[in-house]
């Protein structure tokens, strides 16, 4: 026999033959030992929504789906009704849950919906973290997969005046988080260009994704850089005259935000 618990848990958007979420079985064919298995204070996909025609109450008890959490025979489920959510976890980048403390619009529905707090003996979980800037777990345990910190600061520099960066200055995130960065220009001006500390150029777009990580990579915009550096210049106007592909060649030459007279 077997006897597991689930726990603060999240099982999200998973694939099963039998039982997606959770599949509880005897075992071998001809070795079949009953599995007892308890879930509380968890965010579960699926176990919410029966097939049409059926309730999610039958006989003033609730209903688990069997599509996302399947029971064999001779086996047992324990499942907290009052604990267990089925709501959109929000991830982001990777398996941090969004939260209005580090700037992302909402908080995830697993933050601080755990079975106790972070740094009770039997959680232990205050030194660990769910957010992408590494501030550890506090209050109440978040639901959901808990990152090591390891912090790392991003320091975005605006060379010159003309503009101005989101976020500025330097900021702390765990590593491997990925942080989006914008540069905004003042009217009239437009992004000369991201550089790295060796004064190479990196990006012309307003926006990128950079990775909180050392250095070693550059590749499909996401750069791995901790100290990055913005920079500003005017707007420039380009008189086209001429005729064949002249237009078309200006517009191919033409920066970011250039205006065209022809």
């Amino acid at each position: 026999e077997s006897y597991t618990d689930v726990i603060n848990s999240i099982l999200w958007d998973n694939l099963g033959n039998d039982g997606a979420q959770i599949s509880i079985a005897t075992g071998l064919e001809f070795d079949q030992r009953p599995s007892t298995v308890t879930v509380s204070y968890s965010d579960i996909s699926g176990w919410r929504d029966p097939p049409e025609g059926v309730p999610k109450r039958t006989n003033g008890a609730e209903w688990v789906d069997p599509n996302a959490v399947f029971v064999d025979a001779g086996c047992f489920l324990d499942w907290d009704f009052n604990s267990i959510i089925e709501a959109n976890p929000l991830f982001v980048n990777g398996y941090y849950l969004s939260q209005k403390a580090v700037g992302q619009m909402t908080d995830s529905p697993c933050v601080d919906a755990g079975s106790a707090a972070a740094s009770s003996p039997d959680i232990g979980m205050y030194q660990y973290t769910t957010r992408i800037d590494g501030v550890s777990d506090a209050y109440i345990v978040d639901i959901g997969y808990h990152y090591v910190i390891d912090l790392l600061d991003l320091t975005i520099t605006v060379v010159g005046e003309n503009g101005t960066v989101e976020p500025g200055g330097t900021t702390t995130y765990n590593r491997d988080a990925v942080v989006t960065v914008r540069a905004i220009p003042d009217p009239g001006y437009r992004v000369k260009g991201w550089y790295d500390v060796n004064d190479v150029l990196v990006s012309i777009e307003a926006t990128l994704e950079v990775v909180i990580s050392i250095p070693t990579v550059i590749s499909n915009f996401k750069f791995q850089i901790l100290n990055l550096f913005v920079e500003f210049e005017l707007r420039g106007t380009t008189e086209v005259s001429g005729g064949g592909d002249a237009i078309q060649m200006a517009i191919d030459a033409a920066k970011n935000g250039e205006t065209l007279i022809v």
